[in-house]
């Protein structure tokens, strides 16, 4: 089982990694989070994690299956800049959170 520390440390991960094993990875982030029940004081990391979680849903790596739906679905260069803001929303919540 998944601990929300390690569902957050998967986050940058995704940059380095590579299809289908990019996939399958976001597949189960997003299993985990989308089931998590946080705790008062891990809802702020979680609504960035669900609201990255839902954003991933949208990821198509294969250029074909994006054709069927465009501008809906979206591939690699979106998905960078997703994982990016997702990144940044984090640390500034950690940058809140040591100054309370």
């Amino acid at each position: 089982m998944m601990t929300l520390q390690e569902a957050k440390d998967m986050v940058p991960i995704f940059l380095e990694m590579f299809e289908p094993e990019r996939s399958k990875k976001i597949f189960r982030f997003q299993d985990f989070i989308w089931h998590y029940e946080p705790t008062k004081s891990e809802e702020d990391l979680c609504a960035i994690l669900d609201d990255l979680a839902v954003c991933l849903d949208d990821y198509v790596p294969n250029p074909e299956w994006r054709k069927h739906c465009p501008g809906h679905y979206y591939g690699e260069e979106k998905l960078i800049e997703n994982i990016k803001e997702a990144l940044q929303a984090i640390e500034a919540l950690e940058i809140k959170n040591k100054n309370i």
